[in-house]
């Protein structure tokens, strides 16, 4: 496995790369949170959407199917590129 170069945080190569991963995801989520929390007020403050509008909102089936469908994608796509090796290598102690 190559190590990336950076801050060392765990002392372990697996373990620093884990925790980036897990600082770049927190990053990303809270770049998205917000963005979606500025989006709602400001459809709120334009009379596009009532307050409180988008947490009663129940989406379709339809939408249950894809939003099922493109989270299916997400975790393929962060989690797909860990191997399995050297998950379950750590696990047994090599």
């Amino acid at each position: 496995m190559t190590t990336i170069p950076g801050p060392k945080f765990l002392g372990d190569g697996r373990e620093d790369e884990l925790y980036r991963l897990c600082l770049s995801l927190l990053r990303e989520l809270w770049v998205v949170t917000d963005r979606v929390r500025v989006l709602e007020a400001a459809l709120v403050v334009r009379g596009v959407l009532d307050a409180g509008a988008v947490d009663g909102h129940r989406p379709s089936e339809e939408l249950r199917k894809d939003l099922a469908q493109e989270r299916a994608l997400l975790i393929e796509r962060v989690l797909g590129n860990i191997p399995l090796a050297a998950t379950t290598g750590a696990a047994e102690g090599q």
